[in-house]
């Protein structure tokens, strides 16, 4: 497929970059809307993991995934920009964004139930908001979210099983109410 590095020098090509690094991009923007809750700020970080990790090119090689330790800096860098502007909110983005207005029954109760959703997730403690929006909505793998966040596999594991049961649980006393 791509060649993974220049092998004499250890220093990545700007084409290899663009291969390995730059097709991070939407995962990264992902993540760090969902963690600063702002559109621009979450451009501006991810320009500036990708100018960090362009000038650590030269030991970019050590890593044995280049992905979990670009959202690791992603992450430290969106870490760094909450405790600038002392946010305390994170909210969850609309997990269906290719929904249109239709005003109908079952868009308007799916609607509800995103609302609904992204309400139980802003109150998750920070640890169990960010394993969630890994796993669930971006599909990071258990080891790669391990290292990303410097956890165990088994806290991760319990972390995302607590978020989950409390998602479940806020939906069930929302739509079973009265029944």
């Amino acid at each position: 497929m791509f060649s993974t590095l220049n092998r004499h020098t250890h220093v990545m090509t700007q084409e290899e970059f663009t291969n390995k690094i730059f097709l991070l991009k939407n995962n990264l923007y992902r993540f760090a809307l969902r963690m600063l809750n702002n559109s621009h700020e979450a451009e501006d970080n991810v320009q500036e993991v990708f100018l960090k990790l362009w000038k650590l090119r030269k030991t970019l090689h050590q890593y044995k995934n280049i992905g979990g330790f670009a959202m690791t800096v992603n992450k430290n860098m969106c870490f760094d920009r909450l405790k600038a502007k002392k946010q305390s909110n994170i909210s969850f983005d609309t997990i269906n964004e290719n929904s249109d207005d239709r005003d109908t029954v079952q868009e308007l109760e799916h609607k509800n139930m995103i609302e609904q959703i992204e309400k139980v997730v802003a109150q998750l403690p920070e640890q169990q908001k960010m394993i969630f929006q890994l796993r669930d909505i971006e599909g990071y793998e258990f080891e790669d979210i391990s290292q990303t966040l410097s956890l165990s596999i088994n806290t991760v594991r319990v972390n995302l099983s607590r978020a989950r049961k409390r998602i479940k649980e806020c939906l069930q006393k929302t739509y079973n109410y009265g029944y």
